[in-house]
């Protein structure tokens, strides 16, 4: 009896030891499983700055790797969601870098925000890896070659966007009001309308008149002229007038024809851009994007000839009841690089401004530049984001 009590006693303490070792390997199991489940993604520069005709690159670390994929994804801002551009690879080690090349989307933006995600892992064929949590970081990549405060450009024929600097901010335009004045004037007056320059036109633009005499009058033709070369801003109140009878008429006009052309975020208060009334405040607002869209239909459409004429002469004099005036472009780009056009805008808050229509490899191309600093300034900008036009075509390089 007593030997058949010692082997109980026995089988319990063998059953006891193998409980205590069975919960020092779930312990320790446990403890390894916890130490694995979280990566990590090190390494990732917040913020690169690189030039356009350059391999944007970042070189991060994953932990724990094990052949996990890394995924990539562009922040689209428009539709507000991530899009995956592309996938590497980690190695089969349990750290492995990876050097993430960024596709040349980035290149089409002043700013992009980038997402770098590990996606949640299953067990590792080594065995080594318990299942594994999901890891991301962002990151910013910076594209700006310009001085301006908002730019965009474009094909004339599609509209895609090849560069987007802040094009949807709302800025003052200036005298690129009067690519809307002419396209209004085209499309409401014959040619040979005539245009009358009135005393009420030139105290609403005084002192920035271009020097026509009050109780003047010249054809729709050479107003056209008047406010493409030299940016008359006279003639384009007159033209207003010549179209609707009214200022209020014709502003009212003017952004029923911007809302039609899809420009939601211009709103025109006069025919010639100035900022007018007592606290010299009234002047018109609009977009990189939205003027890219006047041009565009400019460039485009069959009935805008007459302006397309007009804004590709660098000198032209007519005559009036009352003068002869000889006029010369205020556009220094105009046949130079392929420039064809179209207007310039120059106000205090607006500062100085620019719509440039050029030919590149037999295609047509929009830009607009917003906000330069200078008259200098502006022709730089305008440069640049024509050469970044250029490379963007022959490297095929479009915004998304």
């Amino acid at each position: 009896m007593k030997g058949y009590c010692t082997m109980i006693i026995r089988n319990r303490t063998r059953r006891v030891l193998l409980l205590l070792t069975l919960v020092v390997l779930l312990c320790a199991t446990a403890a390894h499983a916890d130490a694995d489940t979280k990566s990590s993604i090190t390494g990732v520069n917040g913020s690169i700055t690189e030039n356009y005709k350059h391999t944007a690159s970042d070189t991060v670390t994953i932990s724990p790797a094990y052949g996990r994929p890394v995924e990539l994804y562009l922040y689209d801002e428009d539709n507000r969601q991530w899009l995956l551009k592309k996938t590497f690879l980690t190695s089969n080690d349990q750290q492995s870098k990876v050097t993430i090349k960024y596709p040349d989307n980035w290149k089409a933006h002043a700013e992009s925000r980038w997402k770098i995600l590990v996606p949640a892992a299953d067990a590792s064929n080594s065995g080594n890896l318990t299942p594994a949590e999901a890891a991301e970081t962002t990151t910013t990549l910076h594209n700006k070659f310009l001085s301006c405060k908002t730019a965009v450009a474009m094909p004339a024929a599609s509209g895609e966007i090849l560069y987007d600097f802040k094009m949807d901010k709302k800025r003052k335009v200036a005298s690129l009001t009067k690519l809307m004045t002419a396209v209004l004037l085209v499309e409401n007056k014959k040619l040979s309308s005539k245009v009358k320059i009135r005393k009420s036109s030139i105290k609403e633009v005084r002192p920035w008149q271009y020097g026509f005499k009050p109780k003047d009058s010249m054809s729709a033709k050479k107003a056209l002229y008047a406010m493409m070369l030299v940016s008359a801003n006279e003639v384009a109140d007159g033209a207003g007038k010549a179209v609707s009878g009214s200022r209020k008429a014709f502003v009212r006009k003017m952004n029923r024809r911007a809302r039609a052309l899809g420009m939601y975020r211009t709103e025109y208060k006069n025919a010639h851009g100035l900022d007018v009334g007592k606290k010299q405040r009234s002047g018109n607002y609009s977009t990189a994007y939205d003027q890219a869209l006047l041009a565009r239909f400019i460039m485009t459409n069959g009935r805008m000839a007459p302006v397309r004429k007009a804004m590709k002469k660098k000198s032209k004099t007519i005559k009036t009841r009352k003068g002869r005036y000889a006029l010369t472009t205020t556009n220094e780009l105009l046949g130079q690089k392929g420039c064809i056009g179209m207007k310039t805008g120059t106000e205090k808050r607006a500062g100085y401004c620019f719509a440039g229509a050029f030919h590149y490899k037999g295609k047509t191309y929009i830009t607009v530049v917003l906000g330069a600093g200078s008259e200098s300034a502006r022709w730089s900008n305008t440069r640049k984001l024509f050469d970044y036009v250029k490379y963007a075509v022959d490297h095929r390089i479009t915004a998304y």
